[in-house]
């Protein structure tokens, strides 16, 4: 009957089973209504039944996702299709042919139940994920539930309630787990030997320091963990109430099958995309490799997000635009980049659009933070003494990772996909943000800081944040924004 069915529109699949399948089965006994609709359920069911399966690859074409794992998974959501023409055919009871309606009700609640069962055996979530013991138990309660007799029905109902029982128990004992311990004790990644490979990357927790509870629907995968943005991000992220899971080389984005099974286990609301290679290792000699991990990774993140059901956020930068702007340029401005790095991040972009329609992309410039990077050199420099080097010949909108980090979470929260420029109002030189630095830390600027200019490499990449003001969002300048966390680290002197 599948193979009949694949690629035919309704109407006529059915005249095709009627007059082919429907009569074999009459005469093996089986009563005419229950052979039409063992027959017609199976024929519709090509539609999600790989290789063919019409349905799927529109439904894939639709979600961005690839047809074969559509359909793979439409099939296992779809079980009871598969399961109800048997059960239509060997207990025609279910259909009410001269049975009482008490009985037919009895016996359709029973079934209900069953395959219900089936469906978290085959699905392997039930309140939280469910062990291979449990599963088994589930798939022959499912079966005997199905069987109309009331002894069957006794055993599986008892088995599906013990079960249920316990899941319940093991739910409500991870959120216990994920709501206690020791918030002091330090992040820390297992050994691979101890337990697999996927024990290794699952407990690698930047920022959830109370324990890690997958059964939670409010977790983040961060990709890039370790690096100068997604480190930070992490921690934002659980500041906000958010359990983070953060995979960094151990979890190469080029490895797709990884991270699929990664995603599934994990079952993320979001996957945030910070793994790349840097503006200053990318060049004209390992340009392939900045490709393979700005371009196709992101993309590679962008299916493992989408099979999952996840918000995909991609992390992009300024430099998707030319280095010498005239003027500000905002997220309906096409980007020309002239850069290695730029290119590839742009094509990222275009990865991560063609593959999913759930997506956020955020542009930033110059993100700073005071654990490391141009921040943190300034402020060592002021203490030790030295003077620094700082260019006054390059011009962009600073911006922390504090309010980058806080429009990210509304825009996840509010489910707000497309292209965002998170940067801060104004526009200032390199110099004019150390100044500024020294200055809030309490620091004469003109000891420390040398003005130094090239034009060769003279730049002017200032974002505007037009999607954002045009959904009303407040933003600092970069001033404002400048002492704002300054203060908010202890490092500004008032």
């Amino acid at each position: 009957c599948i193979v009949l069915g694949m690629g035919v529109p309704t109407t006529a699949n059915y005249c095709i089973m009627a007059a082919t399948c429907a009569p074999i089965l009459m005469q093996l006994g089986i009563p005419m209504i229950a052979a039409h609709f063992f027959v017609f359920y199976f024929g519709i069911v090509a539609d999600i039944t790989p290789p063919v399966a019409l349905a799927a690859y529109a439904g894939s074409a639709i979600a961005k996702s690839r047809p074969m794992p559509t359909a793979i998974n439409a099939s296992k959501l779809a079980v009871a299709a598969f399961v109800v023409p048997y059960v239509f055919a060997f207990y025609p009871v279910l259909l009410g042919i001269e049975v009482p309606l008490p009985l037919v009700v009895y016996n359709t609640a029973s079934a209900m139940v069953g395959l219900m069962g089936v469906a978290a055996c085959l699905n392997g979530y039930l309140f939280t994920h469910i062990n291979p013991l449990f599963r088994i138990l589930l798939a022959v309660a499912g079966v005997l539930l199905i069987i109309p007799e009331f002894a069957s029905d006794g055993i599986g109902a008892a088995v599906v309630a013990a079960v249920l029982l316990a899941q319940l128990a093991l739910n409500r004992r991870a959120k216990g787990k994920g709501g206690s311990g020791d918030s002091g004790e330090a992040p820390r990644q297992e050994a691979a030997q101890a337990e697999g490979p996927r024990a290794e990357l699952r407990v690698w927790n930047a920022s959830v320091q109370k324990g890690f509870d997958m059964s939670d629907s409010k977790i983040i995968w961060v990709t890039g963990a370790k690096g100068f943005v997604g480190s930070e991000l992490s921690a934002r992220f659980a500041e906000h109430g958010y359990q983070v899971v953060g995979t960094d080389t151990e979890l190469s984005v080029a490895e797709t099958e990884r991270m699929e099974a990664f995603v599934s286990e994990v079952q993320p609301l979001a996957v945030v995309n910070c793994a790349g290679i840097r503006r200053d290792a990318t060049g004209l000699s390992n340009r392939i490799k900045a490709y393979e991990v700005n371009a196709l990774g992101a993309r590679n993140v962008a299916l493992a997000a989408n099979s999952c059901g996840a918000i995909m956020v991609q992390v992009s930068s300024d430099d998707v635009y030319s280095s010498k702007l005239e003027e500000p340029v905002n997220e309906f401005d096409n980007p020309h980049p002239d850069t290695p790095y730029g290119k590839s991040k742009r094509a990222g972009e275009a990865m991560v659009r063609d593959t999913m329609h759930e997506h956020i992309i955020v542009r930033s410039s110059w993100l700073y933070h005071s654990s490391s990077g141009r921040m943190r050199e300034i402020l060592d420099a002021a203490a030790q003494g030295r003077r620094i080097e700082v260019r006054t010949d390059q011009f962009a909108a600073p911006t922390s990772i504090a309010t980058y980090a806080d429009f990210l979470v509304k825009a996840i929260e509010n489910r707000a996909f497309g292209t965002f420029h998170i940067t801060t109002r104004g526009r200032a030189s390199r110099y004019d943000f150390a100044a500024k630095v020294l200055e809030y830390a309490g620091y004469e600027p003109s000891k420390v800081l040398v003005p130094v200019e090239d034009p060769k490499t003279s730049e002017n990449v200032v974002l505007e944040s037009l999607m954002l003001e045009m959904f009303g969002a407040e933003l600092p300048s970069w001033e404002e924004d400048l002492l704002s966390y300054m203060r908010s680290v202890g490092i500004a002197k008032e």
